[in-house]
């Protein structure tokens, strides 16, 4: 009997441990999942021959520098479309997520995906100044850097910025640098970083002000400088989410924004709970 020159391969697909398609095609869409609800998702793969292998996917990122934070939603419309699956919609009024503490002693950087009808209000910030801020003419501000006339509206845009041992400060739009410069300070004790806002006085005071108005979408934040090409990646990666060609070390928090409600979890953990 001849054999065939090359296996069909078929691929189980589980959805909280039950099976909900069998398919030889790689691409496919999950008609009767619930809008808004997490899964845990399973796929096995099968040879002619009866060989298997399974693949679990999880939405957590498995970083030994995680932190345990979650942020508290004040106002923000959740479940609106995203760079990948959903983001949150913030008003430009007061709109805000807060309690996200950090601590930066070496270095640190922050890689977001946005989309602003009308470039304004702070990204995301500490108390009296905005660490990615973006302003009405397009211009962007990231961690002591200025870029001008980068942010186009109403569009989904990457932006990525770094601080490194040594205070040197770049910013980075869709891949591409765009400015560089110094900063004055590493933040060697903890401080609380806003989303969608500026904090206002010292920590932990809230006058927040400066507020976003757009959407924003896999915010991920590092306590040490990304490089170029791990930047580059992360663009290029069109979905949004951290590649798996990109190390952890350093991911202290990575957030979604697949939630509802009133908390933001941080994806980033130290262990998966899902395994």
């Amino acid at each position: 009997q001849t054999q065939p020159s090359a296996d069909t391969v078929s691929y189980n697909i589980q959805r909280d441990g039950t099976n909900i398609l069998a398919t030889t095609n790689l691409l496919v869409s999950d008609t009767t999942a619930s809008f808004n609800v997490p899964y845990q998702y399973s796929i096995s793969a099968y040879n002619n021959a009866g060989g298997a292998s399974t693949v679990n996917q999880s939405e957590y990122v498995v970083s030994s520098d995680a932190v345990s934070i979650d942020g508290t939603n004040n106002g923000a419309t959740t479940g609106v479309g995203g760079i990948i699956g959903n983001a949150w919609d913030f008003d430009g009024t007061n709109d805000s997520v807060s309690d996200v503490t950090v601590q930066f002693p070496t270095g640190r950087s922050v890689s977001v995906w946005i989309n602003t009808p009308n470039n304004d209000g702070t990204v995301i910030g500490g108390h009296n100044y905005g660490t990615v801020q973006a302003y009405s003419n397009g211009n962007l501000y990231g961690f002591g850097d200025l870029a001008t006339n980068v942010i186009p509206s109403s569009s989904w845009t990457h932006i990525a910025t770094t601080v490194d041992t040594n205070l040197s400060s770049t910013t980075y739009v869709n891949g591409s640098l765009v400015a560089s410069g110094s900063q004055g300070y590493h933040m060697g004790t903890a401080q609380e970083y806003v989303i969608g806002a500026t904090g206002g006085g010292n920590f932990p005071n809230s006058a927040y002000n400066n507020f976003f108005d757009g959407k924003i979408d896999e915010l991920a934040i590092y306590d040490r400088p990304l490089t170029s090409s791990e930047i580059s990646t992360l663009y290029n990666s069109g979905s949004g989410a951290i590649p798996s060609s990109i190390s952890t070390t350093g991911l202290t928090h990575y957030y979604n924004f697949e939630q509802t409600g009133n908390t933001l979890t941080n994806m980033a953990v130290t262990e998966d709970p899902s395994s």
